[in-house]
């Protein structure tokens, strides 16, 4: 008889006339050979639950992630979480997010359990979440959110149809007699080409334009928070935590010298540069500002 376990020595017995045989399989750690798959992080998920639960220590995460919402932090941890940033509508400024590729409507967002509303904006165009209404997860200040759960397998079973997607259950800080203040600066240091009136050259002639090297830096955004909680009465549920968050984000804008007429009333370069110097003006005052708008 022959013994051959993943992670054991093989071994090979005679078998007598013995009815019973005690068999002790010995070890081989050398040859065992060990992969770990799929996991971002150790510890994320509550395996023992009744189906997995990812949890997220936002109260701890958002002092050591460059991102400063809660739709970045998510969808910085969790890869079924999808929140990118468009420029479509409204979407510019509440940023649709989607669980597994579904709806917007289908992920269902707790607040301390109890649900949250969503917002009145119905997302158009061909962005993420087309036709729903989703709630808008930045809305709520990061630095008022210890810890979200995020619940994906049988959601719907348990909490109905609008969460088809998922759940995410926010649960708020319970700090009391502390201060917690943060304060956050960035920006984008952007290096792009791209041609000017002096060299854009002449397509009808195959005269290609000459590229330049332009440099920018926009998207400047400012965070400052602050947090504190008072004690109302005996227990540790009377309570009252305050939290503000003040956000300031300038636009991205990333292109190039506006070329061609200005002056629609006489064409060429003489009668464009006319009225600029009319005006007090340059192109870069008339090219168009496309990517992120200011809040």
């Amino acid at each position: 008889m022959a013994i051959l376990g993943e992670g054991f020595k093989f071994q090979k017995y005679t078998l007598g006339n013995d009815t019973n045989i005690v068999v002790v399989l010995l070890e081989n750690i050398q040859d065992l050979e060990v992969v770990v798959l799929g996991s971002r992080s150790a510890g994320r998920s509550r395996a023992l639950t009744v189906v997995p639960v990812d949890v997220f220590n936002i109260k701890k995460l958002w002092q050591e992630l460059p991102q400063v919402t809660l739709t970045d932090i998510l969808n910085n941890l969790a890869p079924s979480f999808t929140a990118p940033n468009q420029i479509l509508g409204g979407t510019d400024h509440v940023e649709p997010a989607s669980i597994r590729g579904l709806g917007t409507d289908q992920t269902l967002v707790l607040i301390n359990g109890k649900r949250r509303h969503t917002i009145a904006l119905v997302n158009v165009y061909g962005n993420i979440g087309r036709g729903s209404v989703g709630t808008d997860l930045n809305a709520i200040p990061a630095n008022a959110v210890d810890k979200i759960e995020l619940l994906r397998d049988g959601a719907s079973a348990q909490y109905g149809s609008d969460a088809i997607a998922g759940v995410l259950n926010i649960q708020l800080i319970k700090n009391v007699k502390q201060v917690t203040a943060t304060m956050y600066y960035g920006f984008n240091n952007t290096v792009f080409k791209s041609y000017t009136q002096a060299n854009r050259g002449n397509f009808q002639d195959h005269q290609n334009p000459v590229y330049v090297n332009n440099h920018s830096i926009d998207g400047q955004r400012f965070l400052i928070s602050l947090n504190y909680g008072w004690q109302l009465g005996k227990f540790k549920t009377d309570f009252v935590n305050f939290s503000m968050l003040y956000e300031s984000r300038e636009p991205t804008i990333r292109s190039g010298e506006l070329t061609g007429n200005l002056d629609n009333r006489t064409p060429g370069d003489l009668a464009s540069t006319a009225l600029l110097n009319a005006l007090q003006l340059t192109r870069n005052d008339f090219k168009v500002k496309t990517g992120q708008s200011g809040t």
